[in-house]
């Protein structure tokens, strides 16, 4: 028998915790499906490198892992844009990239959301 456990933040510091503290993590013997927008890329970060990932990017990473999330840019584009926050990862690490953000997905949908629901 497989056995699987979940520690994902559901109080209500979830979202400080999803951006700065501790990530969901999932713990035991099993398997966990994971989705993304476009393919999804193992990266290896080599001893004594460092990998930038944007956090559109950004899908997951192996347990152990060393990382510290910084803005890049002004607060102006972090807060209106929705960039400017990265994840600095230190190796050696295994990560899981997306090819896609899904803020491409999401501008190609919207205008069709729009068309279809708002009459």
């Amino acid at each position: 028998m497989r056995t699987l456990k979940a520690n994902i933040p559901l109080d209500k510091e979830a979202s400080r915790d999803a951006l700065g503290g501790q990530p969901p993590a999932f713990v035991g013997r099993g398997g966990v499906w994971v989705t993304a927008f476009g393919a999804i890329e193992e990266v290896q970060v080599p001893p004594g490198e460092t990998a930038i990932v944007d956090n559109f990017h950004f899908v997951a990473m192996e347990e152990g892992a060393s990382y510290t999330l910084r803005t890049v840019g002004g607060l102006k584009s972090t807060l209106f844009g929705g960039e400017g926050l990265v994840a600095e990862i230190r190796g050696p690490a295994r990560l899981w990239l997306q090819t896609r953000p899904i803020v491409s997905l999401v501008d190609t949908l919207l205008p069709l959301l729009k068309r279809h629901l708002i009459k």
